[in-house]
């Protein structure tokens, strides 16, 4: 068998397990489904409020899918039924378990394979078990990538070791790592790098090393649902394949291998959907393009709704979010920044003038412009879900810092990997005796206050109509001063998303005297003592109910950052 063929059919390969995988899934009885999902909304553990950085939405979605699941096995391997019955998938899964025998409309963009994990999972999980899980696998998939370095390749742990640290400590674990939508994708594919690793004699033969790059990629396929695996699987790929493979080598193979690899990831997504849009065709007898070629023009567009937005926009709303990463802490996410801008610079530097691991930091450089094309070419989508597709940004700092460890002498780049933890001292104290919890939320009638526009224009600024107003309590830091930097509230019943950044309507801060503490640009820096009581004004619609509610959100900083 030639190459070519081999590739190609460990392509075929990949979607046939895909389809057993998903089939293994049909194989969870329906009740046992249910039972354990009413099992966790008895529990509260489906409660949308809870944490709205969570997404919940995705999850929910991806437990609703299970709920409405066609019971036509073949149909259920080729695509996901999906409905809408109220404003949040949450509530649809109350309504479904309430009895609601709704129609679903089939959805073929994705794979969604986070759907069948959970349903393979569920036949002896409970959905606390697996969110546990993923909680644990997270964790223990970046400790996999450095012990297989350290192991396997020990000459390059302490260049990959910026990677895995961010992996660890800045790529919003306390979050994400627990939600089973969103942790596959990165959890699995990592595993699967790691093997090549650990294997590293075996795949030192180009054709054995790319029959695992296309398998890694059709994993990050499956699991993808435009939530980042795909170009931060492909970086760290590129990275894993020149440390492991090709550092020691002068040849052009280290340009060729790069560039064959993300042709690798580019071809095999192509097939996966390919095939997935060509038996659903057949299967449901549709033609799935046109949602599929709508979905993707919306993603690239330079607008959310009627509102414009540009590429300068959305990568200052990654800025300014960019602590939601870090354990909530700007101050740990902006120096981990800086310090991964300093250290490009001194790469850079010392690639020109010595001409040190110049291959290394081009492929460094080059894997960094993976994940900022992506927000480059997917304006709308990175705009619009910042909150989940900001910490792949963080690999771009994490190569910086790696490129400098390649370049300076051994010595001073075990000092700066020694020292690089310090930056998580903010995070830390932001997590123990300078926490900032939320207290009562009231809303309270006023007639005086007009500061914020029933616009998702970004600008604070008055619109000649009364708005709505919300008393809140902060309580904490126990010691010093905490500064109040972001602030997120979400209305249910009906769903409204305010923020003190771009992306959704405006939220505006003042002091319970009524003074305005918001910027123009909605930013805020209010000091937090003990306890602080704030105002939050936002467009009164009118639209608010009986069982209308309020939850806030906060990001919080030390004062004087």
């Amino acid at each position: 068998m030639n190459v070519a063929t081999k590739w190609i059919a460990t392509l075929f390969v990949c979607y046939a397990a895909i389809m057993a995988f998903n089939f293994l899934g049909t194989l969870t009885p329906q009740s046992r489904i249910d039972k354990v999902i009413r099992d966790a909304d008895k529990a509260n553990q489906l409660d949308q409020t809870s944490n709205v950085l969570n997404d919940m939405f995705t999850e929910c979605a991806t437990l609703d899918v299970q709920l409405v699941r066609d019971k036509n096995p073949i149909h259920d391997i080729s695509g996901t039924l999906f409905s809408m019955p109220a404003g949040h998938p949450c509530d649809g899964i109350k309504a479904h378990l309430g009895g609601l025998n709704d129609q679903g409309t089939p959805i073929i963009k994705y794979h969604y394979g986070a759907r069948y994990l959970f349903a393979v999972l569920s036949a002896f999980l409970s959905l606390e078990n697996i969110r546990s899980l993923m909680a644990i696998l997270s964790i223990v998939a970046p400790l996999t990538l450095g012990a297989a370095f350290l192991f396997s390749a020990p000459d390059q742990f302490l260049a990959i070791s910026p990677l895995v640290l961010v992996l660890l400590a800045g790529f919003n674990s306390s979050n994400l790592a627990r939600n089973i939508a969103h942790a596959p994708g990165f959890i699995f594919p990592l595993l699967a790098l790691s093997g090549v690793i650990v294997f590293r004699k075996y795949f030192t033969r180009v054709e054995n090393r790319f029959v695992a790059y296309i398998a890694i990629a059709a994993l990050a396929t499956y699991f993808d649902i435009m939530n980042g695996p795909l170009p931060f699987i492909l970086a760290t790929t590129v990275v894993v394949n020149h440390f492991c493979f090709n550092a020691d080598k002068k040849g052009p193979e280290w340009f060729r291998e790069s560039v064959a690899i993300g042709m690798t990831f580019i071809l095999t997504f192509a097939a996966i959907v390919g095939l997935r849009l060509a038996i659903a065709t057949i299967v449901f007898g549709i033609n799935p393009l046109p949602d599929f070629e709508n979905t993707l023009a919306i993603r690239f567009s330079t607008s959310v709704s009627t509102l414009p937005i540009t590429r300068y926009e959305t990568l200052s709303l990654l800025w300014k979010t960019n602590g939601n990463a870090f354990f909530g802490s700007g101050i740990t996410a902006k120096s981990f920044y800086l310090a991964g801008a300093i250290a490009w610079i001194v790469a850079f530097a010392i690639v020109v003038t010595r001409r040190t691991a110049w291959r290394e930091v081009s492929v460094l450089f080059g894997a960094s412009a993976i994940i900022a094309v992506w927000y480059l070419v997917f304006v709308n989508h990175t705009f619009v879900h910042y909150a989940f597709m900001g910490r792949i940004g963080a690999f771009i700092p994490a190569a910086g810092l790696m490129a400098l460890v390649l370049t300076v002498k051994r010595w001073l780049s075990a000092a700066v990997m020694a020292a690089l933890p310090i930056l998580w001292i903010p995070a830390l104290a932001g997590g123990t005796f300078m926490k900032v919890t939320v207290g009562p939320l009231m809303p309270m009638q006023s007639t005086k206050i007009d500061v914020a526009t029933c616009s998702n224009d970004l600008a604070i600024a008055p619109d000649g109509l009364p708005d709505k107003v919300i008393s809140v309590t902060l309580n904490g830091p126990e010691y010093g001063t905490s500064s109040l930097k972001v602030v997120v509230l979400i209305r249910w019943n009906p769903v409204g998303v305010y923020t003190t950044h771009a992306a959704s309507f405006p939220v505006a801060v003042l002091t319970q005297e009524g003074k305005l503490l918001s910027a123009p640009d909605r930013s805020v820096s209010a000091p937090l003592k003990k306890q602080t009581t704030l105002l939050l004004a936002i467009c009164d619609d009118k639209t608010d109910r009986s069982d209308t509610t309020y939850h806030v959100n906060i990001v919080t900083s030390i004062r004087g950052f």
